[in-house]
C-alpha cells in the first residue's frame, strides 16, 4: 500500500522476506522480485509516479539550460547568454518525438514519454545524456529506476 507513496514500506518488506520457509519455498518469484528492491528504496520509499513526474519537469529544466553553456565556458557572460538562448528557444511540438541525439532532442522525448507515463522509455532516454546534463538528471534517474523495479516487484 505504500509502494510508490514516498513513505517507507520496510516494515511491510521484512514481513514478506521472514516469512515462514515453507511458503518461500513455494513462492520464489516472490524472493526474486525481493532481492531486486535496491535497500536505498526499501529503507527511504520510493516516489509515487506522480511525485517523480513533478520533479522530472524541474530536472529536465535544469538539464536544458545547463546544456546551452559550453563545457569549457566559466565567465558569467556564458551563463547570461545561455539564459537568454534558454527563453528564446523554439521548443519542439508536444507531440512531436523529437528526432536527433542532441541533448535538447533527448530532453524533448523523455517529456514526451513521461507526459504519456511512460516512465521507462524517459529512463531510457536520460541514461543517453552525457556531460554536465547527465549529472542534473543523475538523482532522478536513480529514484525513477527505483521507482520500476518496485513497481515491477
Amino acid at each position: 500500500a505504500k509502494v510508490g507513496t514516498g513513505a517507507c514500506f520496510s516494515k511491510e518488506l521484512e514481513k514478506l522476506e521472514n516469512m515462514p520457509v515453507a511458503l518461500k519455498e513455494r513462492a520464489p518469484l516472490l524472493r526474486t522480485a525481493l532481492d531486486q528492491i535496491p535497500s536505498h528504496a526499501k529503507e527511504s520509499g520510493v516516489q509515487s509516479k506522480e511525485d517523480l513526474s513533478l520533479r522530472f519537469r524541474a530536472t529536465v529544466k535544469e538539464a536544458r539550460k545547463a546544456s546551452l553553456v559550453r563545457s569549457d565556458a566559466g565567465t558569467v557572460w556564458h551563463y547570461l547568454l545561455s539564459a537568454l538562448i534558454y527563453r528564446l528557444r523554439i521548443p519542439y511540438d508536444d507531440d512531436t518525438l523529437a528526432p536527433g541525439s542532441s541533448v535538447d532532442s533527448r530532453l524533448c522525448r523523455a517529456e514526451n514519454y513521461m507526459k504519456r507515463a511512460r516512465v521507462e522509455d524517459a529512463v531510457r532516454e536520460l541514461s543517453e545524456l552525457e556531460g554536465v546534463p547527465r549529472s542534473i538528471v543523475s538523482d532522478w534517474l536513480e529514484q525513477a529506476r527505483s521507482y520500476l523495479v518496485v513497481k515491477r516487484a
